[in-house]
């Protein structure tokens, strides 16, 4: 994928975008040599945030008119709460939620593992102390209404019939388990 040097701000752009807006990602999945010429064009945090802004409004519109692909919903909305992650802004966690009522509109034409995969993602995908996804970030930031929409969320991605889905069932309930703890945690 990048062959040739990184000598503009476009193809910084470029570069920063396909590791999805990450210095991480590009630390471990870049080129080393790629990730100096990058470093050397002296990058801003200012233009760095305007391309995670423009990638997320892309993940946002994609999703809000149906242009994406549904059936990577649950990746595309992933994408956005890590993009969200970066910046934090009011306006990001609202369109998150906006998103995120969506894809619950969305949710009978979802795959089952797409719905828990979204929940998981409202819920946090590490150890619960850790207090990441969308319930302790809009928690965090004062937004409790939207922390209990989130939850309440949450749990729509997380209801499912056992009997058609019983081997997706465990992790299903660990998710419904998982916001009922964070729920009564943060008093929801």
């Amino acid at each position: 994928m990048f062959n040739e040097p990184i000598t503009t701000v476009e193809q910084a752009k470029e570069y920063f975008r396909a590791f999805y807006c990450s210095h991480f990602h590009m630390g471990y999945h870049g080129l080393e040599e790629r990730n100096n010429e990058y470093k050397k064009l002296g990058i801003t945090e200012q233009m760095e945030a305007e391309w995670i802004n423009e990638q997320f409004d892309e993940f946002y519109f994609g999703i809000m008119e149906n242009k994406l692909d549904k059936n990577l919903f649950w990746q595309y909305h992933w994408k956005m709460y890590d993009l969200y992650a970066n910046l934090k802004t009011e306006s990001m966690l609202r369109k998150m939620l906006e998103v995120t009522r969506r894809l619950q509109d969305l949710a009978s034409t979802l795959d089952t593992l797409d719905k828990v995969i979204i929940a998981e993602t409202i819920n946090g995908r590490t150890i619960q102390s850790a207090r990441t996804g969308l319930i302790y970030k809009a928690y965090d930031s004062g937004n409790i209404e939207i922390a209990k929409e989130f939850a309440d969320l949450s749990f729509h991605f997380s209801n499912f019939n056992k009997w058609k889905f019983w081997d997706k069932n465990e992790r299903f309930r660990n998710s419904a388990k998982l916001c009922k703890a964070i729920k009564r945690e943060l008093g929801l």
